[in-house]
Formats: structure tokens, C-alpha cells, sequence
């Protein structure tokens, strides 16, 4: 029991003490250096661009032929052609949006991703839509020659905005 109380622990535990002292000091300075060589290997983060517009692999004759065949239905001036240019349209317009990779079940889905600073016609083709939507769903609705041209040159717009014709 003697021996317990010989022992000067007061110095063993002050020398301890410095000694886990004096390793941290070491050990920061060590992770500061490392940090600061590593530093190099780090990836480079930046803020995500805008996500850039694809142009649809359809800019081609292709296209245009397809466009043109929907204007020749609008022209011929029949209730039944108008409305079929009408829906064509839509659908084209659908087709386009979904290799722009604007995801969605239906074009609604994907009207609703586009944003005016990319598409300055995305309101005009908001309505056009809802227009084609009445023509498809509503028995007996009818559409004049002249307000069909304005639905058509609406998409056409916007097919331009796009970049496709």
C-alpha cells in the first residue's frame, strides 16, 4: 500500500498530459498539411448550367414533309381535315418535346416543364392545346377555318422556337 502512495502521480498524470497534448498539436498540424495536398485530387464542383435545348434528331425533310402534309390539311378546308391538322399538330408537337427530353406521360406533362424564357409561346400553346383537347373530347365542337389557322400557326411557332423547322 506504501508503494501506491510513493508514486508521484501528480507528475505521471502532468507528463501524460503534455505528451497527448503535444500528439494533438502534431496530429492537427499532419491533417492540415495532408488536407492541403490533397487538395489537388479533389473534384472540381460547380453550380449545374442550364440544361442545354437538344435538337431533335427530326430536323429534316422528314419533318418538314410532315408539316407540310398538316398544312395541306388545314387548306383543304374541310371540317374533318381541320380538326385532323389540328390533333397532328398537337401529337408533332408531343413527339418534339419528348426528344427535348421533356419527360411526361402527356403533353400536358410536358407543357407544364417548358418555361417562358425558353419558349415565348408557351402560353399560345397552352391554349391551342385545350383547344385540341375540346376537339378530341367534346362531341359537336366545332372550329372556324380562321381560328384553326391560328391554332396551327401557333404550333408552328413554336416548332420554330424549338428549332426544328
Amino acid at each position: 500500500m506504501d508503494t501506491i502512495n510513493s508514486v508521484p502521480w501528480t507528475q505521471i498524470f502532468s507528463i501524460a498530459r503534455g505528451i497527448f497534448i503535444i500528439a494533438n498539436i502534431l496530429l492537427v498540424v499532419f491533417f492540415v498539411f495532408s488536407l492541403a495536398k490533397s487538395r489537388h485530387y479533389r473534384p472540381k464542383f460547380t453550380l449545374l448550367p442550364r440544361r442545354p435545348r437538344k435538337q431533335p434528331t427530326l430536323k429534316s425533310e422528314a419533318l418538314r414533309e410532315h408539316w407540310q402534309a398538316i398544312l395541306r390539311k388545314l387548306e383543304s378546308g374541310g371540317s374533318e381535315a381541320m380538326k385532323i391538322a389540328i390533333i397532328e399538330a398537337d401529337s408533332l408537337v408531343g413527339d418534339i418535346l419528348q426528344r427535348l427530353d421533356y419527360t411526361g406521360e402527356h403533353l400536358a406533362d410536358r407543357l407544364a416543364k417548358l418555361s417562358i424564357e425558353d419558349f415565348p409561346s408557351v402560353e399560345k400553346l397552352w391554349q391551342a392545346h385545350r383547344i385540341r383537347n375540346e376537339l378530341v373530347h367534346a362531341p359537336g365542337f366545332e372550329i372556324s377555318p380562321s381560328h384553326a389557322e391560328e391554332i396551327i400557326s401557333v404550333y408552328e411557332s413554336f416548332l420554330k422556337e424549338a428549332g426544328v423547322l
